[in-house]
């Protein structure tokens, strides 16, 4: 299995190379690459437990175990900092360094006062010891705590999504993702482990496992960060752009922009952007749904950050506004056709590309003024 943590620790520096390199890196980022670096350090540890080397460095092992529960911590911060684009960290804030404190401080005294356990000698792997399961059981909750707290700050700030525009969209869709998929992760964790308490250990050992579910996870995530990697690292997309309500206000077009700010001197850029409008013309990707810059790129041959500023510049719309300009577009046309009255309007919006009913709603609206129900109505069809 060890092949896989390999992949995992390559992934991650790949993924993370110009994230950490970036000059001027909010403060959401920075939590960002912490956790990544954390996580690094995580999958370099499960590495080194496949190929037998956990009993030779049983101290080193101790203490990386203990630090899982900073996974939360940064967690729990970078959602604060994405979220809220006003929090500064405080003095204060190094308070959440105590749970790692506590639980290092704890397994110490049961190892060397009390003499109950035995995690320098022999590792914290003896099943039938009460205390390490104590010690199992407080890191799970203490994880499980800034997990919460993370998802329970991301789903207070639920924004009025008639205010927001499509990288807002983008940006809550990506910490929502993120916050799901660690809560999917942890929930797994939790659940094999108590099977496994119970002597129900159906896929062998319990700490193999897990280590196999984060592995799992990490490349999952990784993946889905390739994605949405613009938001951190392209020109356009690294304005600082509000996620909560309380900043969202009127959206600035990119006409607003003064010249020559953080533009690419492109070369032939009328070029580039007739054969981005050929293939989206030709092949209608935007109807797949979620289609991103770097599909596109992949086929036109364009590089992600260059289709963000020709669309800007020769469109002066946004990368998710032009592929919305697309799907409102062919809605219309169906609404237009007499021989599509007897489908519902949310059946032929699913058929453009829309993702649900709030979306095309405020999408179609933002386009045209009007909604696809006033928009049928208009045609004077019963």
């Amino acid at each position: 299995m060890s092949y896989i943590y390999i992949v995992c620790l390559a992934l991650i520096l790949f993924f993370s190379f110009s994230l950490i390199v970036k000059p001027k890196k909010a403060l959401s980022e920075k939590f960002f690459v912490a956790w990544i670096i954390l996580l690094a350090v995580t999958e370099l540890g499960f590495f080194l437990h496949s190929i037998g080397l956990f009993s030779r460095y049983l101290l080193l092992f101790s203490i990386l175990c203990d630090t899982h529960v900073l996974h939360g911590v940064f967690f729990y911060f970078y959602v604060r900092s994405f979220v809220d684009k006003a929090f500064t960290l405080k003095r204060i804030h190094l308070l959440n360094i105590l749970p790692f404190v506590f639980l290092f401080s704890l397994k110490w005294y049961f190892n060397e006062v009390l003499g109950v356990m035995d995690c320098y000698g022999t590792g914290c792997l003896h099943d039938d010891n009460r205390y390490v399961n104590l010690l199992s059981f407080l890191k799970f909750f203490i994880l499980g705590a800034y997990l919460f707290a993370g998802w329970y700050y991301v789903n207070s700030k639920k924004m009025g999504y008639s205010k927001i525009n499509c990288i807002n969209h983008i940006r809550i869709t990506w910490i929502n993702n993120i916050t799901i998929g660690v809560f999917v992760l942890f929930s797994m964790s939790v659940i094999y482990k108590v099977i496994y308490w119970l002597g129900f250990g159906f896929l062998g050992n319990d700490i193999l496992v897990v280590n196999i579910l984060v592995s799992f996870f990490i490349m999952i995530f990784l993946y889905m960060g390739n994605s949405y990697g613009y938001l951190f690292v392209a020109p356009k997309a690294g304005v600082s752009i509000p996620l909560d309500d309380s900043q969202v206000g009127t959206k600035k077009s990119p006409a607003t922009f003064k010249q020559g700010e953080n533009e690419l001197d492109i070369e032939n850029i009328d070029g580039k952007f007739e054969a981005i409008e050929d293939f989206v013309k030709s092949q209608q990707p935007y109807l797949t749904g979620q289609y991103t810059i770097r599909a596109l790129s992949e086929e036109v041959n364009i590089s992600q950050n260059e289709i963000s500023q020709i669309i800007i510049q020769k469109a002066n719309i946004y990368y998710c506004e032009y592929m919305n300009k697309y799907r409102v577009e062919t809605l219309k046309r169906k609404l237009d056709d007499e021989s599509n009255d007897r489908f519902t309007i949310f059946s032929l919006a699913m058929d453009c590309g829309f993702a649900s009913k709030t979306s095309y709603n405020r999408i179609f609206k933002n386009h045209t003024g009007i909604t696809p129900s006033d928009y049928r109505a208009q045609q004077g069809r019963d």
